[in-house]
């Protein structure tokens, strides 16, 4: 059983570009050059393992993109010319980039079953590809988050995902891809409860301060209210759901170093979003929230409307103007 597993016995991510923010933080040639010679077909997978995780998931998601301009196609005849790892999952990739793309965005209720059909025919074979990948390269933690993605569009049994959840945490402790996929798995809108939902995002508390999947708390908040309406935020949190939000953003704000990495920006906005401060303490932790956001990115669940993306930027703009206020009393 996963460490996320339930008690005995079940994406991707949308980013809001803020200020000044580049258009991406890690494109620079080092990058751009292995990128270039992956898709050149040069096999560089020892130079791909040296770099950090938020580079490496970087390069290996690059054909994810639904705008990619490299055709399927291209990925396969370059799989198949010499398959390795590498290539198994840049195919795998673009395989799921193209299973959305039939599939569409739309909600479930509103997808013909034609599109599911196909959805779930190109997401099975992106799958058996990525889990090839997967075996090829067992020390890499990056493959197996697109996994927990696949294993819940195709509605695998919840045995899978566990295994597949463990399998990461022994690689990568406390991935924050790899924790929000499995959080989303057990919501009430998929295959959980809003119950089970909290309880895996408290489980997520045992991990170090400082660590993005601390926020998951936040995360919860936000799925529970998108169950009833996506346009909306929690509009209340109980005396001790507030106070557990403060801790978690406090400690937050305290941990990160000069450095923050994605994955903390974004939780630090999930926080924030979901937290309006009420007294000075938490007025000083959202102001500096905000100060170490501002002008980096971060993203949301898939779960957003595309025209919710503003609604959250305004969201942490009021925050500020809230903690800004409070302070000044």
């Amino acid at each position: 059983m996963a460490l996320w597993g339930r008690k005995g016995s079940g994406g991707g991510r949308r980013e809001i570009r803020r200020g000044k923010a580049p258009l991406d933080p890690f494109a620079d040639f080092r990058l751009w050059a292995i990128i270039g010679d992956l898709l050149a077909g040069k096999d560089r997978l020892s130079d791909v393992a040296l770099l950090v995780p938020a580079e490496r998931d970087y390069v290996l998601g690059i054909v994810w993109k639904d705008d990619s301009p490299i055709p399927t196609a291209t990925v396969r005849a370059w799989y198949e010319a010499a398959p390795s790892g590498i290539r198994a999952s840049a195919l795998g990739g673009a395989l799921v980039r193209d299973a959305w793309l039939v599939r569409g965005r739309a909600h479930a209720e509103h997808t013909a079953a034609a599109n599911f059909r196909g959805f779930h025919a190109l997401l099975k074979e992106a799958d058996e590809f990525m889990m090839w990948a997967a075996q090829q390269w067992p020390t890499e933690p990056s493959l197996w988050i697109p996994l927990l993605t696949s294993a819940r569009g195709l509605q695998y049994p919840r045995e899978v995902l566990d295994q597949r959840a463990g399998t990461l945490h022994r690689l990568e402790p406390w991935n924050f891809a790899a924790a929000h996929q499995y959080l989303q798995f057990v919501c009430a809108k998929w295959f959980g409860s809003h119950e089970e939902m909290y309880r895996v995002a408290r489980i997520f508390l045992q991990a170090p301060p400082g660590s993005a999947v601390r926020a998951m708390i936040a995360t919860a908040h936000i799925e529970r209210a998108i169950a009833v309406d996506e346009r909306v935020l929690p509009s209340s949190l109980s005396p001790a759901e507030a106070d557990e939000l403060s801790s978690e953003l406090w400690l937050m704000v305290q941990s990160i170093g000069p450095t923050p990495t994605p994955d903390q920006i974004d939780a630090l906005a999930r926080l924030v979003l979901v937290l309006a401060p009420t007294d000075g303490p938490t007025a000083g932790a959202t102001l500096r929230a905000i100060e170490i956001i501002d002008g980096r990115c971060f993203s949301f669940p898939s779960g957003m409307a595309e025209d919710q993306l503003g609604f959250f930027d305004s969201i942490l703009r009021e925050r500020g103007a809230q903690a800004r206020k409070l302070g000044a009393a």
